[in-house]
């Protein structure tokens, strides 16, 4: 019985020093992560989503279709249809 006894004694030496180790590395890990953010979206925190993109996504046309889901050309297509419902109107409301 004691030799069950010891070689479990030892068997949780290992597993102890195997959960340090696990822990160590995460540390590690989470030490030398880093976390990459475009220029572009750490500026909207500042100014605001809209008044930033609609000057900076025009001059990237990847980043414009990624966020916009289409083409500038497309958009401006689709803005020349809508603008006159969505233009602000003076109202005695």
């Amino acid at each position: 019985m004691e030799i069950l006894t010891s070689s479990s004694s030892e068997w949780e030496e290992e597993l102890k020093t195997a959960a340090v180790f696990a822990v160590l590395d995460e540390e590690n890990k989470k030490s030398t992560r880093s976390c990459w953010v475009q220029d572009i979206n750490k500026k909207i925190s500042k100014l605001g989503e809209f008044h930033r993109l609609v000057q900076e996504l025009p001059n990237d046309p990847r980043r414009f279709h990624m966020y916009f889901r289409m083409m500038k050309e497309e958009f401006d297509y689709v803005h020349d249809l809508i603008k006159k419902d969505i233009q602000k109107k003076s109202t005695q409301f």
